[in-house]
């Protein structure tokens, strides 16, 4: 009996230690940041970056590089390090003979295909049964249009859509605050087909960013009159907590005005699992 007892306290303990375990992963990938560096330019119609993303305190992050050498992504767990890359250096003789192999199997794998498409073109013969499901389609879409007619009537006489704009505004405001940069440094230097289009251009660019509440971020637009160009430098830096961007939703799908919603919609969920058991 005690042997018993002693292999219970056991499990209960692994079955306690699992369930602790997975409580931290939860809070770990609920409320650890998501960490970003973005460094980018697009100059003489070159573009160059610089993608650093780390969480976990840098033990996993993930660099993606593009620079006039090539591309390449390099992915770090802890100790171990993970590189792909893409160079622009010549290929060498056993990549040729692959393309060449290649090239060489496609027609034959046309051929195959067309083959294949003429039998099933001589299978496929129009039948009553065929004829039949169309009929139901074109009712059941009907259906479904009357089913959404009378569901907006529902809707109508149950929501207060002002109510629900203003919790849609609240989220919006919510999730920006989640998701803004700490850091946004951007440069600009834009030049259209004439002066008087970049002019222009350039004035509804600094409209617009009267508007908008910048902070310290650094936004730099310059218009270039004498040439054609479109040159772009950026540094974005900030980081991203799972839980702040989920809280919104989360607080607009349990909030008052979305209620007769929520009410609808599993109403209609529960009839038709309902149907489905009786059927």
């Amino acid at each position: 009996m005690s042997v018993v007892l002693a292999i219970l306290n056991i499990i209960f303990i692994a079955i306690l230690f699992l369930l602790l375990a997975i409580l931290i992963v939860l809070l770990m990938v609920l409320f650890l940041p998501v960490s970003y560096n973005v460094a980018l330019s697009y100059i003489d119609k070159k573009l160059t970056y610089n993608i650093k993303v780390y969480w976990l305190f840098r033990l996993i992050s993930v660099n993606m590089l593009r620079s006039d050498t090539g591309e390449e992504t390099i992915t770090r767990i802890a100790w171990k390090r993970f590189s792909d890359e893409n160079s622009d250096k010549p290929k060498g003789s056993k990549e040729k003979k692959e393309e060449q192999a290649q090239i060489k199997e496609k027609p034959k794998a046309k051929a195959v295909e067309e083959m294949e498409g003429q039998k099933a073109k001589k299978d496929s013969k129009p039948q009553e049964e065929g004829k039949k499901t169309k009929k139901q389609k074109k009712r059941s879409i009907i259906d479904n249009i009357k089913e959404f007619y009378n569901s907006y009537k529902e809707f109508r006489a149950l929501i207060d859509f002002s109510a629900i704009f203003k919790e849609v505004k609240l989220l919006l405001k919510r999730l920006f605050k989640a998701i803004k940069p700490k850091i946004f440094n951007f440069d600009l230097e834009i030049g259209l087909e004439t002066p008087d289009v970049t002019g222009m251009t350039i004035g509804a660019a600094y409209v617009i960013k009267t508007f908008i509440n910048t902070g310290n971020y650094e936004i730099a637009l310059r218009g270039n009159f004498e040439k054609e160009v479109l040159n772009l430098t950026t540094h974005i830096k900030g980081g991203i907590v799972l839980w702040f961007g989920l809280w919104p939703f989360i607080r607009l799908c349990f909030s008052k005005s979305i209620k007769p919603i929520r009410k609808i919609i599993l109403g209609k969920l529960f009839k038709r699992r309902k149907n489905k058991g009786e059927k």
